[in-house]
């Protein structure tokens, strides 16, 4: 399980991976910069707020589902300069589930980007072999409880290199924090802050991804946090009208007794209060006396929608994730500001991933390949495209019969774009098949072609053989006569 499931009692590995960085690092040779800032945002919202908004509002949660599986929605490839390697990367990411948390590669990457979706950064932990050389498993750290190292004041502590030199845990209160973790080094170990069930982690084992980067370019922030005063004040007033509609209930029924010529008695507005009462079990109601039965309309304020409203939009705008596609109903807008909205959408996640994709490349694949002995090679993800379907195909057939596009690159394009198996060996062998057949028609019917044209030629000496035949009678009898 790696190394934080060592406080579950089921550690497998020692994780030993300081000597490797080490000799990693001996290449590096140069000053701390001078620009590195060591502050920490002090006024932002604790991980917990943003978790709880997370789990128990509707529109956050819909919001992180949007943008996260969109995030995580293309398809990526190995590329590598041949395929015997390509085949030794496919196999260390199979052999992720015979050690670690029993995952694909393709859930890991799309777990860690809703961890960045939700509080910025996601992380990764380097799952080691009892020697301490080799990596099996990549591993997920929960971001929730995950941060960089700080000091009692808030400030971030940055080594010699103007690099975090570490992270913290908190496993929480009720665990004991004894044997787990790092040790921290000697010349920071009065200055990192640690609560009771902290662990230290050295930064060696941890891949780290963040979504967008904060000033001091060690913290980052999600698509969650700028919108939490948004959300905070929609709950407050969802609250506030359900809060209403229950002390209200339905519209309140009261009834007139008596009339300007007929004074009701206290007994007739007893009897008139009890028929009324009765309606809540029954539906029929009479009056002795004189009465006017009525009921109390109840309308709610229209600003509180219109404000309401105001603050989904605000939400939906931190994230920039149009409305409809959060809320998956149709929105009071023409289809021209929607398409523009999605197109903004996909400009905005796709330089997530091609983010993404840069930080992993050069922090899980260099390093696997330096450590395991593999061969230098890149994970790449597809191009995302949110464009309609019918659409698209109708573009794609029509690059083609221009003769702007190849078969070939229209058969890449759907792939990028449609979730389909690929398989190129059946596809080439049926063409092969087809192009043989269509040969074989072309044969034949020029066979068939060149045969005609040889009947016809015999037909056309024939007749006019026959025709010299009459030619030769017709002469014979005009001599005779």
């Amino acid at each position: 399980m790696g190394l934080f499931s060592n406080y579950l009692d089921k550690s497998q590995f020692l994780n030993l991976a300081t000597s490797i960085e080490e000799e990693m690092n001996k290449k590096k040779d140069y000053n701390r910069p001078k620009t590195v800032d060591t502050r920490s945002y002090s006024n932002r919202f604790s991980k917990d707020t943003i978790k709880e908004l997370s789990q128990n509002d509707w529109f956050t949660f819909a919001t992180i589902n949007t943008c996260s599986n969109t995030f995580a929605r293309p398809k990526f490839k190995i590329i590598a300069g041949a395929q015997k390697t390509i085949n030794e990367w496919d196999t260390f990411f199979n052999n992720m589930t015979m050690y670690g948390t029993n995952t694909s590669v393709r859930r890991l990457r799309a777990e860690i980007k809703r961890d960045a979706v939700t509080y910025g950064t996601g992380y990764l932990e380097y799952v080691w072999d009892t020697t301490g050389r080799i990596i099996l498993d990549l591993k997920r750290v929960d971001s929730s409880i995950f941060e960089h190292a700080k000091d009692r004041k808030g400030k971030l502590i940055l080594n010699s290199l103007g690099l975090s030199i570490g992270y913290v845990l908190h496993l929480g209160s009720d665990k004991d924090p004894q044997s787990k973790g790092d040790v921290i080094p000697f010349e920071y170990q009065d200055r990192v802050h640690m609560n009771n069930g902290d662990i230290f982690i050295n930064p060696e084992r941890i891949a780290e991804f963040p979504l967008i980067k904060q000033g001091n370019d060690t913290e980052a922030i999600g698509l969650i946090e700028p919108a939490i005063l948004q959300a905070q004040r929609r709950m407050k007033l969802e609250t506030a009208q359900v809060n209403a509609l229950w002390i209200r209930g339905t519209a309140p029924i009261f009834t007139y007794v008596g009339d300007p010529t007929h004074e009701p008695t206290p007994q007739m507005m007893e009897d008139a209060v009890d028929a009324i009462t009765e309606l809540k079990t029954s539906q029929a109601m009479a009056f002795p006396y004189y009465n006017k039965v009525d009921s109390v309309k109840i309308e709610m304020d229209s600003s509180m929608k219109d404000v309401m409203n105001s603050l989904m939009f605000g939400q939906a705008g931190a994230s920039s994730a149009p409305l409809p596609f959060v809320t998956s109903q149709g929105e009071a807008t023409n289809r021209s500001t929607l398409a523009t909205q999605k197109e903004m959408f996909e400009a905005n996640i796709q330089s997530f991933i091609d983010n993404f994709d840069e930080d992993w490349n050069n922090q899980v694949m260099k390093k696997v390949s330096l450590v395991n002995g593999l061969k230098e090679a890149k994970m790449i993800s597809e191009r995302l495209g949110l464009g309609d379907k019918l659409e698209f195909s109708q573009r794609i057939m029509s690059y083609i019969d221009r003769g702007l596009l190849s078969v070939k690159e229209a058969r890449e394009a759907l792939f990028r774009h449609e979730d389909i198996e690929r398989d190129d060996v059946s596809f080439e062998k049926e063409k092969k098949e087809k192009e043989e057949k269509e040969e074989k028609i072309e044969e034949q019917s020029l066979r068939t072609s060149q045969e005609d044209n040889v009947s016809e030629k015999i037909s056309v000496k024939a007749n006019k053989r026959l025709e010299k035949i009459k030619d030769t009678d017709n002469t014979e009898s005009d001599n005779k006569n």
